[in-house]
């Protein structure tokens, strides 16, 4: 019974907060004309960027510890526009992580994580963390000396918990590193996990939201 309960109380809670999810303030029409409110269709517009030329990128970037590198220079200085596509989509990516932190802080200062607006409030935190994760992966991609450093400093983290007492005996630390990592070091299995991982994030979550979007017929923009 306690388990039904809970259930219950469960599903009551998300179709509450459901109905008041607010994804990209698609809610907020009549406060649009304030740029505080534009945080949402912002990144929405961003997101979009960053993910059509991620896939044209994709035509061209080799995800190979030999091959990675020369490709990014290819791309940069040989392909016709390659050098604008990258562009748009390096500092695409910035700026929707951008727009997410400034959404975050906007839905703090005005209250706007307490009920029904919690769903939203975690969704765009959860959004946060992936874009993070995202970018961090893709960081790697460049597979240069900076690139290669910065990702053995992050994948060497989460060895530490280990360290901790109780938590540590699970080495869970030690799993997760060996899991993005491939293999005992970095090499064309990390190259290969981080590049999937950097795809896969934004556009299983972008495929996710079209399909809530057409399922509940609600407007993307306003």
């Amino acid at each position: 019974m306690m388990v039904a309960d809970l259930a219950g109380k469960t599903r009551d809670w998300l179709r509450e907060r459901r109905e008041k999810l607010d994804l990209f303030d698609e809610t907020l029409v009549a406060r649009q004309d304030n740029p505080i409110y534009l945080m949402g269709p912002l990144l929405y517009y961003f997101w979009l960027i960053t993910v059509v030329t991620g896939l044209l990128l994709m035509i061209w970037y080799e995800p190979t510890t030999t091959g990675a590198y020369s490709s990014i220079e290819r791309i940069q200085h040989e392909v016709p526009l390659g050098w604008l596509i990258r562009g748009l989509h390096k500092y695409g990516a910035d700026a929707l992580i951008t727009v997410i932190f400034l959404r975050l802080w906007r839905m703090y200062f005005l209250g706007e994580y307490k009920k029904p607006g919690e769903l939203s409030w975690i969704l765009s935190f959860l959004g946060l963390v992936l874009g993070m994760i995202s970018g961090i992966t893709g960081y790697l991609l460049i597979w240069n000396q900076r690139a290669f450093w910065a990702a053995k400093v992050v994948l060497t983290t989460p060895v530490y918990f280990d360290e901790l007492p109780i938590i540590g005996n699970l080495k869970f630390g030690s799993m997760i590193a060996y899991v993005f990592l491939g293999g005992p070091a970095i090499g064309q299995a990390t190259i290969t996990r981080f590049y999937a991982i950097h795809f896969g994030i934004s556009l299983v979550l972008l495929i996710l939201v079209e399909v809530l979007f057409f399922r509940t017929r609600r407007k993307r923009m306003n």
